[in-house]
């Protein structure tokens, strides 16, 4: 008579997520720079390119640069897309904020 061996159902190991102790590690798993993440913050608070090249003292040029690489490593063709996507990564903020 053949042996039979147990069957064992395949399991996942699941380990809960640790908190990261800075939020900026999250967008930097995209590959983004500082001044990326500073440009994607600002994004996600809905602000026009214009208004964050006044907060980041930056060239309007420097921005769309910055923007579309965001857009890149978020797979995003536009920034409601990239809205959506930051907020799946739990890269944004669910809460509102006062303005």
């Amino acid at each position: 008579m053949p042996q039979t061996l147990p069957q064992h159902e395949p399991r996942l190991s699941v380990q809960p997520m640790e908190p990261q102790q800075d939020p900026r590690l999250g967008p930097r798993r995209l590959g983004l720079t500082e001044r990326q993440i500073d440009v994607l913050e600002r994004i996600l608070r809905g602000l026009p390119n214009k208004l964050i090249c006044r907060e980041l003292s930056l060239a309007e040029g420097t921005v769309k640069v910055h923007v579309s690489a965001v857009l890149r490593a978020l797979g995003a063709s536009n920034r409601t897309q990239a809205v959506i996507a930051a907020t799946r990564l739990g890269l944004a903020e669910t809460q509102p904020q006062n303005v």
